[in-house]
């Protein structure tokens, strides 16, 4: 069997700044985003896996921070709350 991964291969800063990156890339669209979308407004975020932002993006949504929903072909979108009000949701 192989052996699992104790540490995090981030440390926590790192984790912080890639969840502020995304947060800020989600402010300033007036539109939802996928996850490669989200990494190809930042250059900070073009080397990160869907699955380190889809965590990130996961910890912004259990924060009430961002709102996730699903596109018609199945992807997810995800969209600042900021943004939503200014559009007059919620």
């Amino acid at each position: 069997m192989p052996a699992y991964r104790k540490t995090s291969k981030y440390t926590k800063e790192q984790t912080q700044a890639i969840t502020l990156d995304a947060l800020d890339v989600l402010n300033e669209s007036p539109v939802a985003l996928t996850i490669n979308e989200i990494c190809a407004q930042r250059v900070s975020l073009a080397g990160q896996t869907s699955q380190k932002m889809a965590r990130c993006l996961n910890e912004l949504v259990e924060m009430g921070m961002v709102e996730k929903t699903k596109s018609k072909s199945g992807r997810m979108l995800y969209m600042a709350m900021s943004q939503l009000e200014a559009q007059g949701f919620r």
